[in-house]
């Protein structure tokens, strides 16, 4: 496995979608407002981090591949964040402005407790002048790619006509998007739902069957999704794990952990899973090391990207030997 993670750094990874700004505002609450009901938070310290598509090349760049990343940003501060992010990290960014806000999720923690959430939303999908400018970025852009990821958090990045242009590039492609707005993915290697999600794409392919998160389950909706989407596909079940429809179906359980944060936790899958599989390494192997680096960043609050050095070392964990 040492072989294939160092092979990493000679990947070329094209990522496409909603980059997104997560902000973390630490603060201490010990008292109620004389205001209204509601607690008095001291601030403490803010950190920053990489979400959504952001978040799928902060972790590529972490497991050393080389990755330029498309998506829009607003003329606001936060996007002059982003892209201080985006250098420190080794991402190269090619943007597409809009007119706006950058997406933006900024949230308030007390004492290891999630308190709220307050969300700077963008202006939609792009316009037709701007999705012409995307789709001249990625022209710019795929030659010198070797695997595609798309990361398509429905903040309006991934238009119908973006989305057609590529799916057509002759690349190893995988993509994470919801369900009900597109319904072919040929062209794609993979398609990378959650449960919920794999759920929903059931149903906007006609499914009116009730579901559980069971292998037997999850193996009938992966087949389906299959057939009806015209791509294999891999469900991340959550404390399942995962469960890949391919030529063969393949269930894989979750690796234990203590569970601090779940956020970004399936961008960490799709960007390991998709440069294992780009690779050539086996669906199993893939899926065993895609729990384990899963495991890694739900164990830490906020967005953690593992390294490829983080993978070996727990790998290497005697409890993980048979």
């Amino acid at each position: 496995m040492h072989d294939v993670l160092s092979e990493f750094k000679q990947v070329n990874v094209l990522v496409i979608g909603d980059v997104m700004l997560d902000k973390y505002f630490y603060a201490d609450v010990s008292r109620i407002s004389p205001e209204a009901p509601v607690p008095v938070a001291r601030f403490e310290r803010e950190t920053m981090m990489l979400g959504g598509a952001a978040n799928v090349a902060f972790n590529l760049s972490r497991l050393g591949a080389k990755v330029t990343l498309i998506g829009k940003v607003g003329d606001d501060a936060h996007a002059l964040q982003l892209k201080e992010l985006f250098q420190e990290n080794f991402i190269r960014f090619l943007p597409v402005h809009v007119q706006g806000n950058t997406t933006t999720k900024t949230r308030i923690i007390s004492r290891g407790n999630h308190l709220l959430r307050l969300d700077f939303e963008g202006n939609g999908s792009l316009t037709t002048g701007l999705e012409s400018e995307a789709i001249a970025l990625i022209k710019q852009a795929q030659d010198a790619a070797d695997l595609l990821i798309v990361s398509d958090y429905r903040k309006g990045m991934i238009t119908n006509a973006l989305f057609s242009y590529v799916q057509k590039i002759n690349k190893f492609s995988s993509i994470d998007t919801k369900p009900g707005v597109f319904h072919n993915f040929s062209g794609f290697n993979v398609l990378k739902p959650n449960f919920s999600e794999a759920l929903g794409f059931a149903q906007s392919v006609g499914s009116s069957a009730i579901f559980t998160n069971t292998d037997e389950d999850m193996a009938s909706v992966g087949t389906l999704l299959r057939e009806k989407l015209k791509t294999d596909v891999l469900i991340t079940r959550g404390d399942k794990g995962a469960t890949y429809v391919g030529d063969r179906i393949i269930h894989h359980p979750t690796s234990a952990s203590q569970v601090f944060d779940v956020t970004g936790a399936g961008d960490t899958c799709l960007a390991i899973f998709s440069l294992l599989r780009y690779l050539g390494e086996d669906i199993s192997d893939a899926l065993s090391v895609m729990s384990v680096a899963a495991k890694i960043s739900v164990s830490h609050l906020g967005n953690y990207a593992p390294t490829a050095e983080d993978i070996l070392s727990e790998l290497a964990r005697p409890s993980r030997k048979k």
